[in-house]
């Protein structure tokens, strides 16, 4: 990323009509040196599967429900018609699945992404035209999802947009052509939150990844940390 005297991130002032309260946490680490995987992040890993699993045993589906966080996105998914995803991720990992992914950087984000239950998403800074910006979409925009698919934007969805288009949206997930990639350098982790949740846990949960990330990779270095809130 080469523009480090423009703006990383602009709000939108139609986010902070339609949600206001509404939180966007932002975290750039630059000078990663990714792996497939590192013997003290799988550690942490499995320490965060342990502490999930007996925080949650017993759990039915309806008390996750209830959780405060989950209850709170599920509130956003409903208006949608739809269920909030990561509820699903943490129903996984109680009942006894591993972590997996491709890259330590990936792995990183969801552990963070399961211990705080907050929605976030991966981006390459080298892909990204900044600045970044979340708005609110009009059913009209387009984008190829993470999966390679054509979707069109959700009407009233938050989203974040870079100078190319979508890179995320709550209800459709990340795009393909910022994703993270085995080979990231420089990457940018964004977090979408309702209203009700505080904005010292989103900041929490973005120092966890950065912790995660800086286990594997001690010499990277955080260029922009911050949380945002729609008023």
């Amino acid at each position: 990323m080469n523009q480090t005297d423009e703006k990383i991130f602009v709000v939108d002032p139609q986010w902070a009509i339609k949600y206001p309260h509404a939180k966007a946490g932002i975290l750039v680490i630059k000078n990663i040196e990714n792996t497939s995987s590192h013997p003290e992040l799988d550690k942490l890993k499995v320490e965060t599967e342990i502490a999930l699993r007996e925080q949650f045993q017993g759990f039915s589906r309806e008390n996750l429900n209830e959780v405060p966080v989950i209850k709170s996105y599920n509130n956003y998914y409903k208006n949608f018609g739809k269920t909030y995803h990561v509820r699903s991720q943490i129903e996984s990992v109680i009942k006894g699945k591993s972590l997996s992914s491709a890259s330590a950087v990936l792995t990183a984000m969801f552990m963070a992404e399961v211990k705080n239950m907050l929605l976030t998403a991966g981006h390459d800074c080298d892909t990204l035209d900044f600045p970044v910006r979340i708005t609110v979409g009009t059913g009209k925009e387009t984008f190829t999802d993470i999966r390679g698919a054509e979707k069109t934007a959700i009407e009233g969805d938050m989203m974040m947009v870079d100078g190319e288009g979508i890179i995320s949206a709550i209800l459709l997930g990340p795009d393909s052509r910022t994703k993270l990639t085995p080979s990231v350098s420089d990457a940018l982790f964004a977090v979408y939150a309702p209203s009700d949740i505080e904005k010292e846990f989103v900041l929490s949960h973005l120092k966890d990844i950065e912790r995660y990330v800086k286990t594997f990779s001690p010499d990277a270095e955080t260029d922009f940390l911050e949380v945002f809130e729609a008023c």
